[in-house]
């Protein structure tokens, strides 16, 4: 048993031979049937919009984790850059830190 998640069937489930190549619909005995009714217009409106919000919101966390990889990556030039390990406690050892600035620097070497 699978669920389609196209735009025109969202979430209805179907069985098919399991060497259809569901694609193209090649291959295989050809057999292919939904097993349940079809939904209201409410519903089918409801699950697109929640696939495109999904579709947004994976595209956001891969932001993210790029923005995340690149600020450790500064960080760590940083802390090289000073002589500090990657700590919070060398970054509260560091002069600057201990400047007017040094909330600032502390939060660059935190991430």
């Amino acid at each position: 048993m699978l669920k389609s998640w196209t735009l025109k069937n969202p979430g209805r489930r179907f069985i098919c031979c399991k060497f259809m190549d569901l694609a193209t619909r090649r291959r295989g005995c050809q057999l292919w049937e939904r097993l349940d009714e079809d939904t209201t217009e409410w519903k089918k409106d409801l699950i697109k919009e929640l696939l495109e919000e999904k579709k947004v919101m994976t595209a956001q966390a891969q932001l993210l984790k790029a923005t995340i990889a690149r600020l450790e990556n500064e960080n760590l030039k940083l802390c090289y850059q000073f002589g500090l390990s990657n700590t919070i406690a060398a970054a509260e050892e560091h002069p600057v830190v201990a400047s007017n600035q040094g909330k600032a620097l502390l939060l660059i070497f935190m991430l």
